[in-house]
């Protein structure tokens, strides 16, 4: 599958840390046969946990 195929914004993303990188890749790897899923039961909810303490601006933007 060519990194194009997502939208490119893979493209940008390995362009920015190419330093990383020895080479870049022109597609993405094949799919695997295995596919790892967390099953979930019928009806469940998240656990709720206190939200990380975040300073006033952090705050006003989780709040929007």
């Amino acid at each position: 599958m060519p990194l194009s195929t997502n939208g490119g914004c893979l493209i940008p993303l390995l362009e920015e840390f190419k330093d990383v990188f020895e080479f870049l890749p022109s597609e993405l790897p094949l799919k695997r046969k295995i596919v790892h899923i967390i099953p979930l039961e019928d009806g469940s909810k998240p656990p709720l946990k206190p939200m990380y303490r975040l300073n006033a601006k952090e705050l006003e933007k989780a709040k929007k």
